[in-house]
C-alpha cells in the first residue's frame, strides 16, 4: 500500500458514511493479508525457483502490520461515531448504530489478535510462522464474510 492509498484512507467520511468507511478498511485488510499470505506460503512455481527467504516474509509482515494498524484506527474511530450515534438515536436508527459498533467491536478483536501474532513473527518466535499463517488465513475469511454478508446465504 502507497502513501496514496493511506491519504485515501484517513481522509475518509467517517462521520457521515460509517458503513461504507468500514467497507473500504475491510477492503484494504483484505489486499494486505493477502500480500502478506503469499509470502508466507508462497506458489509452487515460486517454491520451485527458490521460494522466499523469512527476512523478505519479516518485511511484508511489517509493511502489513502497518497497514492493519491504520485499517484498525478507522474501524476504532467509526466504533467511537457509533456508540457516540447509540445514546442520540431510537429505534431502526439504534438498531443500525448497534449492529456497526457490534461489527467494529469484532473486526478490532481480530485485528489485535492477528497483530500479536505478526509481532510475534517480525521478533523471530520459534513457531510463529506456522501461527500467523492459520491466523492470517481465518483473518481473510472473516474479513471477506464482513465484505460481501449475504454471498453464503445462497
Amino acid at each position: 500500500m502507497d502513501g496514496r492509498t493511506l491519504t485515501a484512507l484517513s481522509s475518509l467520511p467517517i462521520q457521515t458514511y460509517p458503513g461504507y468507511s468500514v467497507r473500504m478498511a475491510i477492503v484494504e485488510a483484505i489486499k494486505s493479508s493477502n500480500t502478506l499470505q503469499k509470502a508466507l506460503e508462497p506458489s509452487f512455481f515460486r517454491k520451485l525457483l527458490g521460494g522466499i527467504t523469512k527476512d523478505y516474509a519479516r518485511s511484508i509482515c511489517a509493511i502489513s502490520n502497518e497497514q492493519i494498524r491504520v485499517v484498525r484506527g478507522i474501524v476504532g474511530q467509526v466504533a467511537q461515531v457509533a456508540m457516540a450515534a447509540e445514546g442520540r438515536t431510537h429505534g431502526s436508527e439504534l438498531q443500525k448504530w448497534k449492529a456497526i459498533s457490534g461489527t467494529c467491536r469484532r473486526i478490532v478483536e481480530n485485528l489485535d489478535e492477528w497483530r500479536v501474532l505478526a509481532l510475534d513473527f517480525e521478533a523471530n518466535t520459534i513457531g510463529s510462522h506456522a501461527a500467523l499463517s492459520d491466523e492470517n488465513k481465518r483473518l481473510i475469511h472473516f474479513l471477506r464474510d464482513l465484505e460481501h454478508p449475504a454471498a453464503g446465504l445462497q
